[in-house]
């Protein structure tokens, strides 16, 4: 996998545990969504680096929605008024560069 999609990873996955926690104070489902989201997303692109050409597309792709998902929960949560935006910027930041990392890769041959 790409250094620094891994890196990208473990680090909106600290940056996001105190916002999963505020989160979860006011609804637990969101908070649930947004934790297995950016796990998946993680998750999936660590997989695919075992894969071969096809199915690693594949699975890129799904990281990306998984990165996706979790920007969205994000902007959710700010709208229920769980978070202000502010606090989500770093966040929804090294989720957006994960989801361009991974377009990148299910782009390349």
């Amino acid at each position: 996998m790409n250094f620094k999609l891994l890196t990208l990873a473990e680090s909106a996955m600290r940056t996001l545990r105190p916002l999963v926690s505020a989160v979860e104070a006011h609804d637990r489902r969101l908070a649930t969504q947004l934790r297995n989201a950016a796990t998946s997303a993680g998750l999936l692109a660590a997989e695919a680096n075992k894969l071969g050409a096809g199915h690693r597309k594949a699975q890129l792709r799904r990281a990306a929605g998984e990165a996706n998902e979790a920007r969205a929960a994000l902007r959710f949560a700010c709208a229920w008024g769980y978070l202000q935006r502010s606090q989500t910027e770093a966040a929804d930041e090294l989720l957006d560069q994960m989801g361009a990392i991974l377009w990148t890769l299910t782009r390349k041959r």
